[in-house]
């Protein structure tokens, strides 16, 4: 059950032509997804497809991405204009402002393509 909309925009992975590709391999589990009034814990993926079609380019074996959550009616963890957020994602952690009411956008964060999940913690420092 998600209790925060998540999206995942400008990663570095994507690719257009004939046959494209937005975000694709990048992904968050929800089913482990934890909402508290306190913190959000969110597992993150990047699995790079390969082989995708003849003449496709496959994805990198990274991809740095900006990632936005959002509340909804049921979230805990309530994002307000000017809060400021702790994050942090493997071994790499940072400060984001809240800029527009319900969501917060991190932006630079980057994963290697795996099939394990990295959990992104969102905290008030």
């Amino acid at each position: 059950m998600s209790l925060q909309v998540q999206v995942f925009t400008e990663a570095t992975s994507n690719f257009y032509g004939s046959i494209g590709c937005y975000n694709c391999g990048l992904s968050w589990d929800s089913r482990n997804l934890v909402d508290t009034p306190n913190m959000i814990s969110t597992p993150l993926r990047y699995l790079a497809l390969k082989n995708i079609y003849p003449g496709v380019q496959d994805q990198p074996d990274q991809a740095t991405f900006n990632y936005t959550l959002r509340n909804r009616v049921s979230s805990k963890f309530r994002f307000r204009v000017g809060d400021q957020i702790a994050w942090v994602l493997g071994n790499q952690s940072g400060y984001s402002t809240v800029t527009e009411a319900g969501e917060v956008t991190i932006e630079g964060l980057t994963l290697q393509s795996s099939t394990a999940f990295t959990t992104l913690q969102v905290t008030r420092p």
